[in-house]
């Protein structure tokens, strides 16, 4: 029960979760493809 609880609420804030690491990970890309680039 506890465990099912705990993916629930894992499930509940992963959005936000994901959000912030695709964010610094966009970043973090663009920042390396244009430090090659230039």
């Amino acid at each position: 029960m506890f465990s099912v609880l705990y993916i629930h609420s894992f499930w509940a804030e992963a959005p936000y979760v994901f959000d912030f690491i695709s964010l610094w990970l966009f970043v973090f890309v663009a920042f390396a493809s244009g430090g090659r680039i230039s």
